[in-house]
């Protein structure tokens, strides 16, 4: 037992001196405390036979001294945060009470029910059980909704208020294009939630912008927080950075990349926290979800304020069209995904200087790709803008959920209150497993894809409302799979809806042929533009725009179909 005490004693003065983050250190000072308070009397007691002396064992007199060892753990967890103990108790209280009140109230209204149809009916029968049931599951899915959200602002004030406060910056952001109003609207976010002793923005590109006031050269940092794309504490950096001894000189604790098609718009930086807790777990996901939906707007704020500065001499509407497009091109893949076994191809053509048509590739954590394919129901510079914003949301929704029908849901929710009048936009999501073909998909009203299988092509069906039209809709989820050598064709509807001169539509007959006679994807996509080029003709008017992506799962065994990027 002696050993075992001065082991611990040991390791925590171990701890305290080898300049560990002032956190651990402060930790470990409180429970040091705790140990000498108890052990000290107990050392005593154990020294006394060395000293030929005879003291006592009073249970009276040591066990206070020994209770306060952990007593101080205990502070040291819950003045730091160690485990994030007051989220623990949280979600523990939360979920007793909403199991408890939902089983109170189940039971309650199929007790009254039951009596309520017994009186009325004048005998029990098994009819009066299998309906009194029947109505309290019709009504209990409405009830326990209320119920937990009632029971969450209750317990859960700061968080339910945090993630209002974050609705509202999404919905600023779909409104505001100016960079510094948008990094201001950013602090201002970040100082409700978190609560830093400080907090700036350094925007990469923008040199002649910081609102910390520092420059924006290359620095190995950047690389850091491009590959690892999360929150992230100084604490766990160790690199060779101008940057990073800055921040550290600065009081910074915390560093939140803003990452957009796989470039570092900037990073946010935060000190300590001004009531001197450490930031949860909770929180950094916080601040993750935030940064995801803040980097795209950024980015594009970033890139108009940096194309006015450099066409200021151009005219005023040449200006403008080209600032729109160059801002819709940094919206779309860069390239195509690199996955062993599968073949990628796209092509995106607006019928003006900018469209509302947009795609995209999202690699995701578990190994999945999703791919994505939308049309807002525009043109021009407004279609562009609600594209954009439409996309940020995408990728944000595609990081927190799993199911295609749930990312097309949240995206929903979040358009609906803000989207200009008469605008909604269709999109079909889909989710490929390269391991094994596997297609889990969800579609918001857009032109289903079509699956060349063979000699025969198939659509791909699931029902849902367009994004934007109403709130609380739900999305069906459907499954299908890729086999080797079969070929999917997602487009919009810029393609079937085209005219010739003689006022005739393209329309899917002609898309299905092409695709029964195109064996491979590199030249699916080619034989749909020549084909539409001879039937349209040199004297086209475009009326839509028109995008495509055509997946092909090759055949053949690959060695790491996992590997894509």
């Amino acid at each position: 037992m002696s050993f075992a005490i001065l082991f611990f004693i040991g390791m925590t003065i171990t701890r305290l001196r080898r300049g560990l983050p002032e956190v651990v250190r402060q930790q470990a000072q409180v429970i040091l405390l705790g140990a000498f308070i108890s052990f000290i009397p107990l050392a005593l007691w154990f020294s006394a036979p060395l000293l030929n002396m005879a003291l006592r064992w009073n249970p009276a007199f040591y066990i206070p001294f020994l209770l306060v060892f952990p007593i101080s753990i205990g502070l040291a967890i819950q003045r730091y945060r160690l485990w994030d103990f007051d989220v623990l108790i949280n979600r523990v209280l939360v979920y007793t009470t909403l199991t408890a009140t939902l089983v109170v109230i189940y039971l309650i209204s199929v007790l009254f029910l039951q009596l309520l149809f017994l009186n009325l009916l004048r005998e029990n029968t098994f009819l009066v059980t299998i309906v009194s049931t029947v109505v309290v599951v019709v009504l209990f899915n409405p009830l326990r909704n209320r119920v937990q959200r009632t029971i969450d602002r209750r317990f859960y004030r700061k968080k339910y208020d945090a993630a209002r406060t974050l609705e509202a910056f999404n919905e600023y952001l779909r409104r505001e294009v100016d960079l510094e109003k948008m990094t201001t609207g950013l602090l201002q976010v970040i100082q409700e939630t978190m609560s830093p002793s400080f907090a700036s923005i350094d925007l990469t590109h923008d040199k002649n912008y910081s609102s910390s006031g520092t420059s924006s050269t290359p620095d190995p940092l950047d690389d850091y927080l491009l590959k690892l794309n999360r929150v992230t504490t100084l604490d766990d950096i160790d690199l060779d950075s101008p940057a990073l001894k800055r921040y550290l000189e600065s009081g910074v604790r915390i560093l939140i990349p803003l990452i957009c098609q796989e470039e570092l718009v900037g990073t946010v930086s935060m000190g300590p926290r001004l009531s001197g807790q450490m930031y949860s777990s909770d929180d950094q996901r916080l601040l993750d979800v935030l940064a995801t939906q803040a980097a795209s707007s950024l980015h594009m704020a970033q890139l108009i304020k940096m194309q006015k500065a450099e066409a200021l001499e151009r005219q005023a509407i040449d200006q403008e069209l080209s600032l729109a497009r160059l801002v819709q091109q940094t919206q779309l893949p860069q390239h195509m995904p690199a996955c062993s076994g599968w073949y990628f191809a796209s092509h995106y053509q607006p019928a003006r200087a900018t469209g509302g048509d947009f795609y995209d590739f999202i690699s995701l954590p578990d190994g999945r790709l999703g791919i994505a394919i939308g049309d807002v129901t525009d043109k021009g510079i407004p279609a562009a803008l609600v594209m954009a914003q439409t996309r940020g949301l995408m990728r944000a929704a595609a990081m927190q959920y799993i199911s295609p029908g749930q990312v097309l849901a949240w995206v929903n929710e979040q358009l609906h209150p803000e989207i200009p009048h008469n605008m909604f936009v269709t999109c079909f999501f889909v989710v490929v497993d390269p391991l094994c073909g596997e297609l889990s998909y969800a579609n918001a009203g857009h032109n289903p894809p079509y699956r060349a299988i063979g000699g025969s092509v198939q659509p791909l069906y699931a029902r849902g409302f367009p994004l934007g039209i109403m709130p609380g809709a739900s999305y069906e989820v459907c499954e299908a799979k890729l086999q080797p050598g079969e070929r999917l064709l997602l487009y919009s509807d810029g393609l079937v809806e085209a005219h010739n001169l003689d006022k005739e539509m393209y329309g899917d007959r002609r898309l299905q042929s092409i695709m029964q006679s195109t064996e491979t994807g590199d030249g699916l996509i080619d034989r749909l533009l020549s084909s539409l080029g001879e039937f349209t003709g040199e004297d086209w008017e475009q009326e839509d725009d028109v995008t495509l992506v055509a997946i092909h799962r090759l055949n053949g065994i690959t060695e790491n179909p996992k590997d894509c990027a």
